[in-house]
């Protein structure tokens, strides 16, 4: 039975409720014999055993397995063979399971996947093939046939036929490794895998590799990585648990530059979890991989995590770029405790993974920088925490907010949508509200409990709640506090709350203001948080520890304003960054940090007000020309490096973002001018690190044409021979001259060709793409049109994506095609898979300047589809960003004197 191209249909609760309640826990078995090859297809044949709790006969409700794959040969169930096989290429049917133990035998084919997930494939420019598996959320199905959710745990025993110029990599180690044509002459010739002509291979030419059987894991943990990578061992890991780091042959220079750091990140960090966590690494060995076209930054498969090799730098970075590597490294290795180990019930509370990991891994680094500083130069972890935390404000301040754990995730679609940073950068947040006040002894005790209880098992929130509960009462934890209350108000319910201070000097009190930034969810809450008080040399002369109650003020009595109220110019909330809110200033306060804001002498305090500026910003308060003064005030006395770093990339996204385009080469020709004259010639030599940002802010603020023949001519080595660029800089510049219209053809041509030469990895393919698309006349862009939108495209969408990037550029009728977006969009969303529609959605949907336009065409889609609530978040999304684009738009058109 054959199924050509068809789209994953979501697993809904309530179908994996049913199986979960049919199956025994824990007796699940994959026993999966595999036949990798070269080129487009692999086969298999896979054993599958389970225990039922009762009969199930045909004409009842049928237990059924996930499998997206090309086609079933033969399937067997409890050793009958069935000649009829019902497929309808999501789901087989699986009829007459009886209770106790159960057999299932499928041989199936499969063709590799191009979008990231399932078994993706990738071919270099050395025409080297790389094939990893990526199955989070339901994309093991397309590689096995299984249950597919994450409370039907399973073990797997694997065996691959593979080149024998391939490395085979799986969750365990390999035992038996052998030539495959010796394997055949012990009489163990699987006919099963050689019926089919169409994948023939030379048995003396391929290996057969058994590995030891896994842990207990759910279906999105199992991982296959087979090509021929490269890899180099760790020689001094931690309880000398065997380590592994795998890349591409083509990329192992890079590698070296970095292994030392990864290595050192993970074995510090595996102690620090031991400890802290009480509970010991359980799995057998510890290896990650670096692999291209990853969807994701990182992917926790258990014992070989997958990390993207966006983060394998080909140059020098700066400590911002290093520490997230770090923060990745540690984030991946948490997760072997936090969802590995112990898993979440269903995808509602996918947070007690990620927030958890979150959180923990900038604890870990902050342990590791401040007990055994490495040698590596790493940022201030909480001013990167902080940094990180303004995703997850940006994510609760739009209508598609939900709760850090929520209870409406009823079907896989809804599941992939809370990847977010409410689920990562919020819950951690939070997380880390909680670490701190109750005290690491009390979460330490309460997580060695968690562990012991769930171990190889699943759990949902108030299994975690109920092991801090009982840690709490051991530890004799504050009796006022209500954990329960805690829960529902931080953990149960979404939105963002904003809190403004205000200082009433006669009756010597702050009083605070909270608000809802969404009225949609008017939760107010409780915080605990410090505020500080600045005198006017820019001196906190008392911070007051304050419990903001859960209404619309707080009046906090402050005695000491009866001596030394004269003295405070300006209040801060939320100092130290203890809670998840968002930072209102008073009038005078604005005014003051506006005109001080360098002269403060802590850096998370400085982070914290340049956020509330870039908030402001956000919410149409605060002009992108307001924040560059604000920027070239302030930022040359600044020491901090990953605070420049932070503030170069909000500039970026304040004029790139929030500024009218007809204002933006103007601005970005002060930054230039800016950053060229001296934040580029002052970075000392200590301060190279810092000079590797500034040089790529530089090349992002060419849009002049004199700019532009700047960077041209830094590039020929004319100007700035000191200021080397590597690969990714000279890319950023070829990239930067082929979109912009000032530039000729014939330079535009010269440069590329010139750049190709230097680097022909598979960068220049992606750089090929974008140029091809800009450079298409009105016809070649129709075909290029048609060909996002043809069914039967096998690109990768890495390659597609560069050339949706580049087709709107030099588009000579937008309005053709943001109404071609509109009548097709739902289509794509039926018919393509879901990382394409991402794509399509984000790439292709209409970008004008006339903001009510774009509006209406997204309420339209919007009103049409109002059953579809996946579908709807894109909408609301985009919608949010175009209102909050057309109010900065109109506050820096009322505000600004610029004439162009």
């Amino acid at each position: 039975m054959e199924i050509q191209n068809k789209k994953i249909r979501c697993l809904t609760q309530k179908e994996a409720e049913y199986r979960s309640n049919l199956i025994q826990q824990g007796s699940i078995s994959y026993n999966l014999f595999i036949k990798i090859c070269k080129g487009e297809q692999y086969e298999a044949h896979l054993k599958i055993k389970f225990f039922s709790h009762q009969t199930i006969s045909d004409c009842q409700n049928p237990l059924f397995l996930d499998f997206c794959g090309k086609k079933i040969h033969q399937l067997t169930i409890n050793n009958m063979l069935q000649n009829e096989i019902k497929w309808d290429g999501n789901q087989i049917n699986i009829p007459n399971i009886k209770q106790g133990q159960n057999k299932i035998e499928i041989h199936y084919e499969n063709n590799y996947d191009k979008d990231g997930f399932g078994f993706h494939s990738f071919k270099d420019t050395y025409n080297q093939q790389y094939i990893y598996t990526n199955f989070v959320v339901i994309y093991c199905r397309r590689v096995f046939p299984c249950f597919d959710q994450p409370d039907l745990k399973a073990v797997m025993k694997l065996k691959v036929i593979y080149p024998q110029d391939w490395v085979i990599i799986s969750n365990e180690e390999g035992n038996q490794k052998r030539i495959f044509s010796e394997y055949l002459k012990e009489g163990k010739k699987p006919t099963y895998l050689f019926d089919n002509q169409k994948i023939q291979i030379n048995p003396y030419e391929y290996y057969v590799q058994i590995f030891k059987k896994t842990k207990l894991l759910p279906s999105y943990l199992f991982a296959i990585m087979a090509g021929p990578y490269k890899e180099i061992t760790c020689q001094n890991s931690y309880k000398k648990i065997p380590m592994k780091i795998y890349v591409r042959e083509s990329l192992m220079k890079y590698l070296l530059k970095l292994s030392d750091f990864i290595f050192e990140i993970t074995n510090k960090s595996m102690q620090i979890f031991e400890d802290l966590f009480q509970t010991e690494f359980v799995f057998s060995k510890y290896d990650q991989i670096f692999v291209p076209e990853l969807t994701w930054g990182a992917m926790e498969n258990a014992s070989i995590v997958a990390i993207s090799e966006n983060s394998l730098f080909r140059e020098d970075v700066d400590s911002t770029k290093k520490t997230r590597l770090g923060m990745t490294v540690s984030h991946e290795l948490s997760h072997h405790w936090f969802g590995n180990y112990v898993t979440m019930k269903w995808w509602n509370d996918v947070w007690l993974n990620e927030s958890f990991a979150d959180f923990i891994s900038h604890y870990a680094l902050y342990l590791i920088q401040k007990n055994s500083p490495s040698e590596h130069l790493l940022g201030d972890i909480w001013t990167v925490f902080n940094t990180r935390k303004a995703w997850g404000y940006k994510c609760d301040q739009q209508v598609t907010t939900h709760p850090i754990s929520s209870d409406n995730l009823n079907n896989t679609d809804m599941a992939e949508t809370v990847f977010d940073g409410i689920t990562y950068a919020k819950g951690a947040a939070v997380i880390k509200q909680l670490f701190f006040l109750v005290s690491e002894k009390a979460f330490s005790e309460a997580m060695k409990s968690y562990f012991q209880k769930f171990a190889y098992k699943n759990s949902t929130l108030d299994d975690f709640i109920n092991c801090l509960e009982e840690s709490f009462l051991k530890n004799n934890f504050n009796q006022s506090f209500s954990l329960k209350k805690w829960k529902v108000e931080w953990i149960c319910k979404a939105g963002l709350n904003s809190v403004q201070g205000l200082i009433d000097l006669q009756n010597q009190n702050l009083i605070v203001e909270q608000k809802c930034t969404l009225e949609m969810h008017p939760t107010l809450r409780n915080h605990k948080i410090k505020a500080a008080f600045f005198n006017s040399q820019c001196q906190v002369i008392y911070v007051v520890d304050a419990f903001i109650q859960n209404q619309p003020h707080t009046i906090i009595k402050c005695e000491f304003l009866k001596d030394y109220g004269q003295q405070v110019k300006a209040v801060l909330l939320n100092y130290q960054d203890e809670a998840f809110v968002k930072i209102i200033f008073d009038e005078n306060s604005l005014q003051f940090f506006k005109e001080n804001l360098s002269l403060i002498q802590c850096e998370l305090t400085r982070t914290l007000i340049w956020q509330a500026f870039h908030n402001m910003v956000r919410d149409g308060i605060l002009s992108s020309e307001e924040y560059l003064y604000l920027f070239i005030k302030h930022i040359n006395n600044e020491q901090a490096e990953s605070l420049i770093i932070n503030q170069l990339e909000i500039l970026e996204e304040a004029i790139f973002q929030f500024t009218p385009h007809k204002y933006r080469e103007y601005l970005s020709d002060q930054v230039f001018d800016f950053i060229s004259k001296t934040m580029l010639y002052n970075t000392t030599v200590e301060k190279q690190n810092l000079k590797l940002s500034v040089k790529n802010s530089l090349i992002s603020f060419a849009l002049s044409e004199q700019k532009l023949f700047q960077i041209i001519d830094w590039y020929k080595g004319k100007i700035w021979q000191n200021e080397e660029l590597g690969l990714r800089l000279q890319w950023k510049i070829v990239q930067t001259l082929i979109e912009n219209s000032k530039i000729s053809p014939e330079i535009k041509e010269e440069i590329f060709n010139t750049q190709k030469e230097k680097d022909k990895s598979d960068q220049f393919a992606i750089f090929q793409q974008y140029y091809i698309s800009i450079n298409c006349n009105s016809e070649e862009k129709y075909k290029l049109w048609l060909y996002y939108l043809d069914k039967n495209n096998n690109q990768s969408n890495r390659i597609i994506e560069a050339s949706m990037k580049g087709f709107r550029i030099g588009l000579q009728d937008p309005k053709k095609y943001a109404q071609l977006w509109a009548e097709n969009l739902y289509s794509v969303w039926e018919e393509r898979n879901k990382e394409f529609f991402k794509i399509f959605f984000q790439n292709l949907q209409p970008y004008s300047e006339n903001f009510d336009e774009n509006l209406n065409i997204f309420y339209n889609l919007k009103n049409q589809h109002q059953d579809n609530e996946t579908f709807q978040k894109f909408l609301l999304e985009a919608i949010d960003n175009n209102q909050r684009k057309q109010k900065a738009f109109q506050l820096f058109i009322n505000k600004t004197n610029i004439k162009i």
